[in-house]
């Protein structure tokens, strides 16, 4: 059904908002879009392709690349498909997701650039599949990979499908750095659990004492416990190399504290958030192992920084 939509009509999507817009009307897309961008896009195999400038070190090139909204990544490359690709350095080896037909694997970096129409990111992470892992895709002629929902969320969009164009508009997101997990750990929601709170609770307690017979109320503090089911977050995996893997973690660990806070009190997102945070800080990580707790302190390090050559 949503495919059918932007297939017959023009989409806003507003990453601030969370929001999608369907038009109708093509008098208020017009007046919508008046302070945008726009670009000419392909329609191929029902997907939308566009042509941007990826600069690896110091030469742009103009390359062809999928508008991949379902993609988390910044950009995605394909080296086997780039005549006299050469990775840059420093890069890692790293799982890049799960596909239809399983995971993929391959390497991360940074590029000098990314650049559309008056719009430019300067050191974007990119990810580069094996070829191994794009083997099984169906490929458009000539596309060189793509651009993933991390470019995306930076501004205000619409999708027109219809006329083959895109629309660019900066949001309060466009100016936010490029950051990769600092600290190794790859982090899973495991279910959830129960979690036992004591809080406070207010009581009144009944007073018949004195000669009257009167009622006299008063009111004192009391406990009690509380059942909230709550999220569970184990370590998938670490990074070889990483501060994670050095200082011990492990697979499996069950993740308790981040800086004295429960996880359990958090999101995937905001795990994630921390681990990205400060190149050179200290966290300190209290997991559960064997139902043993223990702590460990790791120091967030990017392990792909650009460097020029």
């Amino acid at each position: 059904m949503v495919t059918l939509f932007f297939k017959n009509y023009p989409i806003e999507v507003d990453y601030v908002s969370e929001k999608l817009r369907i038009y109708q009307n093509e008098n208020k897309l017009l007046k919508r879009v008046k302070k945008h961008e726009v670009f000419n896009i392909s329609l191929e195999l029902n997907k939308p392709y566009m042509f941007a400038d990826v600069e690896m070190t110091r030469e742009k090139k103009s390359s062809k690349l999928l508008l991949d909204s379902g993609n988390t990544d910044s950009i995605w490359l394909f080296p086997t498909l780039i005549p006299g690709f050469n990775y840059n350095r420093p890069n890692i080896d790293d799982y890049l997701g799960a596909g239809f037909s399983g995971d993929i694997y391959g390497k991360r970096s940074r590029i000098h650039g990314l650049y559309f129409g008056r719009f430019e990111f300067i050191t974007p992470l990119v990810a580069m599949p094996d070829a191994t892992s794009i083997a099984h895709l169906q490929l458009v002629p000539d596309r060189k990979g793509s651009i993933g929902s991390e470019i995306f969320r930076r501004f205000n969009m619409v999708f027109d499908y219809p006329n083959e164009k895109v629309y660019f508009k900066k949001n309060k997101y466009y100016d936010d750095p490029f950051l990769f997990d600092l600290s190794g750990l790859e982090v899973r929601q495991d279910g959830l659990t129960w979690e036992k709170d004591l809080v406070e609770v207010e009581t009144k307690s009944r007073n018949t004492g004195g000669t009257n017979e009167e009622n006299v109320y008063s009111s004192r503090e009391n406990f009690q416990y509380k059942f909230t089911l709550k999220p569970k977050f184990v370590i998938a995996g670490t990074r070889k190399d990483s501060p994670a893997q050095l200082s011990g973690l492990q697979k499996g660990d069950i993740l308790v504290k981040i800086d004295g806070k429960k996880t359990s009190d958090m999101t995937l997102s905001k795990i994630n958030k921390i681990l990205k945070s400060q190149e050179g800080k200290t966290i300190k990580i209290e997991v559960e192992r064997n139902e043993d707790p223990i702590i460990y302190y790791i120091k967030l390090k990017d392990p792909i920084p650009y460097e020029e050559h």
